[in-house]
């Protein structure tokens, strides 16, 4: 009964709080104006992030504060979010951003959510990666929101997944959460998917990831030690991977030479970009995104109560997954370089 009302709240509040921000963005100007680096040719509103905030924050605000986890998520959220507003109204700069995604993992660490893969003895390592994948999920979310209804897809289908294994295995604390977003992003999709008439915004975009990094690391998604590092990888796989080829080419080409610059820099490489640079329209290439991450989340479902062995099998099927997309992007590449010659 909980969940059901959690979900249906959350899913109305996103649902009829959407146009009312369309016109808000209008009348404020918190558009997202045409550039070079974006797809869009006319003047959107970015402020779309507000209606799926508000939507998850108080759908879940009767019992948010039970669980000290949950309350470190929502302060965690909503320092990102605000952060994310700020940006969208008025520019912050790189920095800034970075070190608030840092307090706000440092505020997860504090109530006990991070990765842990050392002894407690080494706890500094397991909270450095636990940055490292907080930040770089965060990010990896917001790169991709590049195509109408991507991201917000996107993060529904990897939702889907780690719903699944909440069910099965009884984390209905952590469902709370998992459920309250989804629906809000449900609610925002009839505005969002293509043509869209509003945008996520640095607020939702960033929100969002930082949400999913969360969940990714807070669940119990395996026994084995091994194959529950695993589950969560394969489930946020694809934002994963574009954020770890784009960077990977990025520093080939000599166009980022730090984290600043990784933070600040703005190009068509990404997953999505190659993708229309083959062809495919925006509807086809939501599709065929989110489908490969709903292949991969499956694998991560599989997983859970597999043996090791499983996992390795898994990986390597992942590999070449990874490889096929990759054979795309490359093809992506080489197409708009024609195209610009």
């Amino acid at each position: 009964m909980r969940l059901r009302l959690i979900l249906l709240s959350s899913f109305i509040i996103s649902f009829v709080l959407t146009p009312f921000l369309i016109k808000l963005s209008r009348r404020l100007k918190v558009l997202d104006y045409p550039a070079e680096r974006k797809i869009h040719n006319v003047p959107m509103p970015r402020l779309g992030g507000v209606a799926v905030y508000l939507a998850t924050v108080v759908s879940l605000s009767f019992g948010i504060f039970s669980s000290a986890k949950l309350t470190a998520i929502f302060l965690g959220g909503t320092l990102i979010f605000v952060l994310g507003l700020v940006d969208d109204i008025k520019h912050i700069s790189a920095s800034s951003r970075l070190l608030g995604q840092i307090i706000a993992s440092a505020i997860l660490i504090s109530s006990g959510i991070y990765i842990d893969v050392f002894p407690a003895a080494f706890n500094f390592f397991n909270y450095f990666i636990t940055v490292v994948w907080l930040v770089g999920i965060t990010n990896a979310v917001n790169y991709l929101d590049g195509v109408d209804g991507l991201a917000t897809l996107l993060a529904i289908s990897i939702l889907a997944c780690f719903t699944y294994i909440g069910f099965i295995s009884n984390q209905f604390w952590l469902l709370n959460l998992i459920v309250a977003l989804s629906a809000a992003l449900l609610g925002f999709l009839r505005y969002n998917f293509p043509k869209a008439r509003i945008f996520l915004g640095d607020c939702g975009s960033n929100f969002i990831g930082f949400i999913l990094g969360a969940v990714g690391i807070m669940g119990t998604w395996a026994e084995d030690s091994v194959v529950k590092i695993f589950v969560p990888v394969f489930i946020l796989g694809v934002p994963i991977f574009d954020m770890c080829f784009t960077t990977v080419m990025r520093i080939r080409e000599d166009k980022i030479h730090d984290v600043i610059e990784w933070l600040e820099y703005a190009g068509k490489d990404h997953f999505h970009h190659r993708l229309m640079n083959l062809g495919l329209n925006r509807v086809g290439v939501v599709c065929l995104i989110c489908a490969s991450s709903i292949i991969l989340g499956i694998s991560g479902i599989v997983l859970y109560n597999s043996e090791r062995t499983d996992a390795y099998f898994m990986l390597v099927q992942s590999f070449f997954i990874f490889v096929i997309i990759s054979i795309l992007m490359i093809m992506g590449s080489r197409v708009s370089c024609k195209n610009q010659s």
